[in-house]
């Protein structure tokens, strides 16, 4: 169950991360430039961030094993699309809209069926190792331009990240059917808006750091390969920290209080690489992608685990919110660094990600009073 759903995760989002890894070949031969290839990524996060909301809800309706096969097979389709048919930026834009809407599907999905399928010991570690299916997508992604892109064509690349859809499509074991949702369908409350939106000012400062580390290494002195190498190392300690903290809180407990103290930890990182000098650039990577990204997986189960008969829906609030940070995160970075540096940017983004851990505190601290006999 596990491995399918990371399988899964990978697949709905492999078309965002595989198009900026194929930027190169893209803009050359379908002629737009940098600003065009930003534009199509965020449309991706654009479409899931509008549709992850209503994505989550139906996939109550259809259920998350066949709402998880829905997505990844639509996910294929569209990689399957672009390989055959992509001619210009326009048709690069739809798909990315359509892929989008298809990955919004499958993440809440997933959600549920970890939530029902996985021993109750082992959820924390089940979606910790889920949701280091994005850092591992963007390993694909980069894995492609070499082995494939550079070969035998970037349509190659699409038709095999079609292949991985595929795959996550056929992969999933039967299960039991979750329990229905409560007739009572309203998922309102303080405490939920308050950590989404937590979630979405962190996840817009896990953003900035994916796209905007390896200039910044290269300021502080770094050369180009091995600014490379360390936003590989920060992708595999995300990777990795996901993974322990999830087994960590199954064994010690632990949940959108160790969120915010990750959160708050990884403004340290965030501040590090403000720093003009390699070796704190070095530093900030491991702690800002450790912990500034790595407790991604340790909220979605908080959330899921909170409203364990509504996961779908309530983790697809969470997911929306993920999404809008991912889409809004870079473009204000850039928008400091345009008028103020990359130094002053990575402050703020410091602040902003102190500012999202104090906020998760305080929703948990409003879902804890929610919890409370005789509170409504």
């Amino acid at each position: 169950m596990v491995a399918a759903g990371v399988a899964a995760t990978t697949a709905g989002v492999l078309p965002a991360f595989l198009t900026g890894a194929l930027g190169v070949q893209l803009q050359r031969d379908l002629g737009f430039d940098a600003a065009g290839l930003g534009a199509a990524v965020g449309l991706f996060f654009g479409a899931a961030a509008v549709t992850s909301g209503p994505a989550g809800a139906l996939a109550e309706l259809l259920g998350p094993r066949n709402s998880v096969r829905v997505g990844t097979v639509g996910s294929a389709a569209v990689q399957v699309a672009l390989a055959a048919f992509l001619t210009s930026w326009a048709g690069l834009a739809v798909a990315m809209v359509l892929a989008g809407c298809a990955n919004a599907l499958v993440q809440p999905s997933v959600n549920a069926l970890l939530m029902h399928g996985a021993a109750p010991d082992r959820r924390g570690l089940a979606f910790g190792i889920k949701q280091s299916g994005v850092p591992a997508a963007t390993l694909l992604g980069g894995a492609a331009v070499p082995l494939l892109a550079l070969t035998l064509g970037w349509r190659a690349a699409y038709l095999a990240g079609a292949v991985v859809g595929v795959l996550a499509a056929t992969a999933l074991p039967s299960t039991a059917r979750p329990p229905r949702p409560p007739a009572d369908r309203r998922l309102t409350s303080r405490w939920l808006l308050a950590v989404a939106v937590a979630t979405g000012l962190g996840s817009a400062t896990a953003s900035a750091l994916a796209v905007f580390l390896v200039p910044t290494a290269v300021q502080a002195g770094a050369g180009p390969a091995a600014a490379g190498w360390l936003l590989t190392m920060g992708s595999l300690t995300a990777i990795v920290v996901r993974i322990l903290v999830g087994w960590l809180v199954d064994r010690h407990g632990g949940r959108f209080g160790t969120v915010a103290t990750m959160l708050v930890a990884g403004a340290g990182g965030f501040a590090l690489l403000a720093a003009p000098h390699p070796v704190a650039v070095a530093c900030g990577v491991l702690v800002a992608f450790g912990l500034g990204w790595g407790w991604n997986g340790l909220l979605n189960f908080a959330v899921a685990d909170s409203h364990a008969e509504r996961a779908a829906a309530t983790t697809g609030v969470t997911q929306a919110a993920v999404y809008a940070g991912a889409t809004l995160g870079p473009v204000a970075f850039g928008l400091i660094v345009r008028s103020a540096g990359l130094q002053r940017a990575w402050l703020a983004t410091s602040l902003t990600a102190l500012a999202a851990g104090l906020l998760m505190a305080g929703g948990r601290r409003l879902r804890a009073d929610a919890l409370r006999p005789g509170v409504a």
